[in-house]
């Protein structure tokens, strides 16, 4: 799931400094998302899914040279700190004193705010850090009380020792648009996960688990043995262990 925000992170600066075209926006995606997998995923995808994606259109040479020219472009700068590593970096040194199944509902929360922020352009311009932040206090108001008070006084300290502000303006415009996108994106009647259950779906869509349900959209989803198949189990793709 993290490698679909380091891929649209790579896709976004590098079309950021040069002007393409829609079809040579295509091979720059499949090649980020072949750069982001090899950078964060503990699985590889094969280079004949990559070229299914690129319907016909690309061989595997143009995608070696494609990969060659962003990593130029970026000066080799793959590795840029993401939401999510700044959620993970907080949460871990601040939350210490709540159960294993309050933390695992808080960071799972967390991770899913983050990664509604990659699906909306809104927060291409925002630091990584305004986003994670405004992640976990979304994430704190809907755990409710599952949280130890102790931990809340934490994070808030650890929060001013980074040198964050909750208060900032920034702050508070992701804040405010995550808690909308989050509302949108989880149907009312929808129940919620338990805490320490699967947790939340992936709003990309990947990574998720055959069985966990969705009712908003179709979703593609990675099974036990690296496959990326449909919720009707249609196989599109197979990861295989680096």
């Amino acid at each position: 799931r993290e490698s679909v925000s380091v891929a649209m992170n790579i896709v976004d600066r590098y079309v950021s400094s040069r002007f393409i075209t829609p079809k040579t926006y295509t091979i720059v995606a499949v090649t980020a998302i072949h750069i982001a997998i090899k950078l964060v995923s503990p699985w590889k995808l094969r280079m004949n899914h990559l070229l299914d994606l690129c319907a016909g259109k690309y061989t595997a040479g143009d995608i070696a040279s494609m990969e060659l020219v962003i990593l130029n472009a970026l000066s080799w700068r793959v590795h840029p700190p993401s939401a999510f590593d700044f959620c993970g970096e907080l949460i871990d040194s601040s939350f210490t004193e709540s159960t294993p199944d309050a933390l695992n509902d808080l960071q799972d929360k967390a991770r899913y705010l983050t990664e509604l922020a990659v699906i909306d352009y809104f927060f291409v311009t925002k630091l990584p850090s305004s986003v994670a932040l405004a992640s976990i206090l979304v994430a704190l108001e809907l755990t409710r009380d599952q949280v130890d008070p102790r931990d809340k006084d934490r994070f808030t300290s650890r929060v001013g020792q980074v040198g964050l502000d909750a208060s900032e303006e920034e702050v508070i415009q992701c804040y405010t648009r995550l808690r909308v996108m989050y509302r949108n994106n989880t149907s009312a009647e929808e129940e919620e996960p338990e805490v320490g259950g699967r947790g939340q779906g992936s709003p990309t869509g990947v990574g998720e688990l055959a069985n966990t349900p969705s009712k908003k959209r179709k979703r593609i989803q990675e099974d036990k043995e690296g496959r990326l198949i449909t919720e009707h189990g249609e196989e599109i793709a197979r990861f295989e262990p680096v």
